[in-house]
Parts: C-alpha cells; structure tokens; sequence
C-alpha cells in the first residue's frame, strides 16, 4: 500500500506504511561471571534483554551469587560481569561491557522492527536515536529495488509535465543514481529494497531534482 506524505517544505513524496516486525524475535544476552571466566569456567545465564532493566540487574545478580569464584574483596560497583554472547541481535555486535540500559533499548527497537532494525543500528554505527527517527520519519516503504522506487517517484513528479511522445527519452538509472547519492538509501532484506529519506523535509531536494533535470536532453531515438 503506497501512500503519499508531505515534508515541511511542501514537498510530497513517495511513502510506504510504517514498518512493524513480524517475525516476533526475542533478543537475547549471555551474561557471564568474569571471575568464573577468569579460572577457566564458562559460568552465565541466558537474559531476556526486553525485560525491565530492574529485572535484569536482578537476574545478573542472581547469577553473579551463585558462582563459586566470584571475588568477594572486589571494589563496590565493580563490573564482575560481561556480556559474551547474544542472539537476535543479527548482524548488531554488542560490546561486552555495553550498558544494560543501551542493551535493552536496541533489544526493543529490534523486536519492533526485526532484522531491518538492527540493519539500521549497524548504519547509524550504534546510534539508536538515529535509526528510530529514520524508521519512523523518513522510511519510504519496500520495492523490488531501488529503480523501481525512483521511477514511482519520477512519474509522482515528473511525467505528467513531460509530452507523452517524449517520455522515451526518461532516463530512470540517472535519476536512480541522483537521488540515491544525494537524498536516499536503501537496506537490502531478503530480495526486498527498503528505502529511505535522508533529510526529511529538506527545502532544496526538489530543486536539486529539478535541477538535475534542466540540462536533461533526448539525445538518441529508439530502433525501429
């Protein structure tokens, strides 16, 4: 389903309905006791990472008392735990003294958006304030590739200005090109195109499209 929306600068553009998950991923950490890794044992839990961030300190806790090596002359506050392993995050590499709370909100975003989340992330190089405007403010929809997405935009725009018998001479690969390198991007997911708007409602993207058509000449007719 492909609706249209409208940037501050007035400028309509292509869009798509909001992008949901629908694969119900449950991210998840390994959590480790350093010091039982330390002496050669791999000793940790498995956490839910969409929990309450109250409920996971509790369970790393739990986990933490348990252990045969923990320190007990360790300095209050002291990190004794790391994340070692993590599934649902896709490609997302999270470090292993990353903050619960960093954890738990990339886990949620992920489970909402799926793979084409963590995607994001990865793009905005672990910037998730980054991925949630772009997901929520800027996402155009899912084509079959970025040329399809140009063309729909180009004849939104374009064709109706153009006389019907020239139409032949519309070069959507240059176009394509243009506002991909200036204005858009794209996440490939399985065979699906998702693309994006860079700078919504950025008052000079309709005159640089405009200007790029300017100099736009028909220079070779088709075969007969």
């Amino acid at each position: 389903m492909v609706t249209i929306y409208t940037t501050v600068s007035g400028f309509r553009y292509l869009g798509n309905i909001t992008h949901f998950n629908t694969n119900n991923e449950q991210p998840e950490i390994f959590v480790a006791c350093l010091d039982s890794y330390d002496n050669g044992k791999v000793y940790g839990l498995w956490i839910n990472a969409r929990q309450e961030i109250e409920e996971i300190k509790r369970q790393i806790s739990s986990m933490l008392s348990g252990s045969h090596y923990l320190d007990p002359d360790a300095e209050p506050g002291a990190r004794m735990y790391a994340i070692h392993s993590h599934k649902g995050f896709y490609d997302l590499q999270l470090d292993v003294h990353a903050d619960i709370e960093d954890i738990r909100a990339q886990a949620l975003f992920i489970a909402r958006h799926g793979e084409l989340g963590a995607k994001l992330i990865v793009h905005y190089e672990g910037t998730l304030e980054a991925a949630e405007e772009v997901i929520n403010e800027r996402y155009q929809g899912e084509y079959e590739s970025q040329l399809e997405y140009a063309t729909q935009l180009f004849d939104k725009l374009y064709v109706n200005t153009i006389p019907e018998h020239l139409r032949f001479c519309i070069d959507y690969e240059a176009f394509k090109r243009t506002i991909f390198w200036h204005y858009f991007f794209s996440i490939e997911l399985e065979g699906k195109t998702h693309v994006f708007f860079e700078y919504l409602g950025d008052w000079d993207f309709k005159q640089c499209l405009d200007d790029f058509l300017k100099p736009y000449r028909c220079t070779s007719l088709p075969n007969d």
